[in-house]
């Protein structure tokens, strides 16, 4: 979905009472992947997967039964900001192809070791997610939001409730990474390096795996 500072709805109670008109679009599937992912291993792993429709529809951009779904301000934004969702969106649906990868374990565990060195740090985080400079690493900043209940976080990030749900710091800590490695920002990526090691080092692992 789209990393904005908003709650996560069911989308189809969303659309059953919103008269918006649904869009196809997934013949643009392959072209607007190879669009959005510059790093080739990443774009590859993205190019197999299972999407059945992606769709311009409704108020939030998810993934939900292996259909894609972009909210109806997608088409309007930047061309940065239309590639991150892209990103996002397919980092759940491989993830869901996967039968879900992220929650076998794995990834939790190394976010409760990476989740004790931030709290060591967490006042100076909260300055640095805040900043101008980190204001836009938005993955990162909904990463650390969900695994801190919010204590840290920056401009994006999901609300206390969309993180009480089952596996959720799981799944989206998989999307935002195949998000962040897609984009191949290799500055970006030496920032969650340097906060998040195991988790990326197990999230590299995987994508090992599936590709």
């Amino acid at each position: 979905m789209d990393l904005e500072e908003t709650e996560d709805e069911d989308i189809l109670q969303y659309l059953d009472i919103n008269n918006y008109i649904r869009k196809d679009i997934t013949k643009q599937k392959n072209q607007l992947i190879k669009q959005a992912f510059k790093n080739e291993e990443i774009r590859i792993v993205a190019l197999k997967n299972d999407i059945k429709k992606i769709y311009i529809y409704g108020k939030q951009s998810k993934h939900k039964s292996n259909n894609i779904y972009l909210n109806t301000e997608w088409k309007y934004k930047k061309q940065s900001q239309k590639d991150r969702t892209i990103r996002h969106e397919i980092g759940h649906a491989i993830d869901y192809k996967y039968d879900y990868i992220s929650c076998k374990g794995e990834i939790l565990t190394a976010l409760e070791i990476d989740k004790q060195n931030l709290l060591k740090h967490q006042e100076k985080l909260k300055q640095t997610l805040k900043s101008k400079e980190y204001r836009e690493y938005a993955e990162l900043s909904d990463i650390i939001g969900g695994l801190t209940n919010n204590q840290i976080r920056g401009k994006y990030y999901h609300r206390d409730s969309y993180w009480k749900k089952e596996n959720a710091l799981e799944k989206e800590t998989f999307a935002n990474l195949f998000a962040i490695t897609g984009k191949n920002d290799k500055e970006y990526l030496q920032i969650v390096k340097q906060y998040l090691p195991n988790t990326l080092k197990v999230f590299e692992e995987l994508i090992r795996r599936v590709k």
